[in-house]
């Protein structure tokens, strides 16, 4: 999946969660059950078909800056109350962070433990591809999907 679509689901996915969490759970909980969710959202997301970036190096650098940029701005613009912009942005880190550690072994370490813990957060990935003009209609179908009902509750 793009950025993108990990990030609106992984935002979804932490508005949601906090409906089944009881009342009496601290910030630190909802913070924690919105980055594992979020990384749940990220194995789930990945086993939808869909193609991949076809750049890489500081091209794929200025399309995930742009990407994270546009949905950051859809989420948390207008300013919303702290404690939920923390469960937000704490299920769109987990929703990256498979992505992000494959980054970090791709372009700074080669750690084999990264690349292993990676491989097995990407159980789905890949395993049916698709063109990307569809690929790319699917992803931002699900992306503004998610983004919609994540505003809506915030309102």
């Amino acid at each position: 999946m793009i950025a993108s679509a990990h990030l609106s689901v992984g935002a979804f996915s932490g508005v949601l969660v906090q409906r089944y969490l009881p009342p009496e759970c601290g910030i630190v909980e909802r913070v924690a059950a919105g980055f594992c969710v979020g990384v749940i959202s990220h194995i789930l997301t990945d086993a939808v078909p869909h193609q991949e970036y076809s750049v890489a190096g500081y091209g794929l650098g200025l399309v995930l800056l742009l990407e994270i940029s546009a949905v950051f701005t859809l989420v948390f613009y207008p300013p919303i109350q702290i404690a939920i912009a923390l469960v937000l942005f704490s299920a769109m880190s987990g929703a990256a962070f498979p992505d992000l550690l494959g980054m970090v072994h791709t372009y700074l370490v080669r750690w084999p433990l990264l690349d292993l813990l990676g491989g097995a957060l990407h159980v789905f990935h890949g395993k049916m591809p698709v063109g990307f003009r569809v690929s790319f209609f699917v992803q931002t179908v699900i992306s503004a999907l998610a983004i919609f009902f994540v505003r809506s509750k915030l309102v």
